[in-house]
């Protein structure tokens, strides 16, 4: 089957911190296109590797298993060629466990994984990190903190929210540095939740976590009603600077739609992170001339060493309705 392909449109700016991101072109995939009889659907994450970029599906199951998916990329002429897809498994020996996928990253030569896990389940499944190599076999896991952990019966007094675990992930490996950031704020006790997201952080040679960062709650700079705002996924520009992918939903007369919007999150001494959000996808009408709306975007990865260019993609969550859809934008 055809892509779509939209078209190319150059360049719509808008001031992030003292850098500004522009708009190059997007592509789209129907939700009936499909790898070896799966559909390719519920992307959420992505990393850049070699001549190809692969893209994490949140697939729990009912569409084949979790699973990687790659596409052909050529820097040169920045084209990524969806029609050429190509899945990798991920191996679950326990056909009870949930793997809620959300987040990608590489180095020497395994990817890191996030699952979120369920906590619908009793006893409760938990958030995880863990690495597998180039045939999506489990290697290694990232221990996590008691912090991040649900009590598996009972009433629920720690741990991630269900469904609000590491959403963002990233390897880079020129600051041999990963990091995971949790959409939602962790419960503190029975009934409440911290007053912050988090990021933790660990070298690519470890396993354990070496640095925790506070992050204010998400707040949409240009509506007052967009709930559930949380992080979907983030980059390194710098060991001290982030891109930040935050993404809500707003109920209106129309029904429910996403506000997506980038933001700028540099280190503080103190253990913080200090955040300016001044891009927002349904404010960017170049964008829109090319995509019509703002969608359900989850991954963000960077397309070239240089860190110039960066991908966007959408979580269609299997819909009948939605496109996924692959934004490419510049860091200027």
């Amino acid at each position: 089957m055809k892509l779509f392909f939209l078209n190319s449109l150059l360049f719509f700016s808008l001031n992030l911190s003292a850098q500004s991101v522009s708009f190059i072109k997007s592509w789209s995939l129907p939700p009936t296109q499909k790898i070896k009889k799966l559909k390719i659907g519920g992307l959420s994450g992505c990393v850049q590797e070699g001549a190809y970029i692969y893209f994490i599906s949140d697939d729990r199951g009912g569409e084949g298993g979790a699973r990687m998916i790659r596409f052909p990329w050529n820097a040169e002429t920045e084209n990524l060629e969806v029609n050429a897809g190509e899945s990798i498994l991920i191996a679950n020996p326990d056909s009870k466990k949930i793997l809620d996928l959300e987040g990608i990253g590489f180095s020497k030569n395994q990817f890191l994984l996030s699952n979120e896990g369920d906590l619908n389940k009793k006893p409760r499944q938990k958030p995880e990190l863990f690495w597998v190599n180039r045939k999506g076999q489990r290697t290694s896991e990232i221990v996590l903190d008691p912090e991040f952990l649900p009590n598996l019966t009972g009433e629920q007094t720690q741990g991630i929210q269900n469904n609000l675990g590491f959403e963002g992930l990233n390897v880079d490996n020129g600051l041999q540095i990963w990091g995971a950031f949790l959409e939602g704020p962790v419960i503190k006790s029975a009934g409440t939740a911290a007053d912050h997201l988090m990021l933790i952080e660990g070298g690519v040679d470890q396993n354990r976590i070496h640095k925790k960062w506070k992050y204010p709650l998400p707040q949409y700079e240009q509506s007052a009603t967009t709930m559930a705002l949380g992080v979907t996924d983030f980059l390194y520009v710098t060991d001290q600077q982030l891109l930040v992918l935050e993404r809500g939903v707003e109920l209106s007369l129309q029904g429910l739609s996403y506000n997506v919007q980038l933001c700028s999150a540099k280190k503080s001494a103190n253990g913080f992170l200090e955040r300016q959000c001044k891009y927002q996808f349904n404010h960017d009408k170049s964008l829109l001339a090319a995509i019509k709306k703002t969608t359900n975007f989850e991954g963000l990865c960077w397309v070239n060493e240089k860190k110039t260019h960066f991908l966007v993609v959408s979580d269609n969550n299997f819909s009948k309705n939605e496109n996924t859809l692959f934004l490419l934008y510049k860091l200027n």
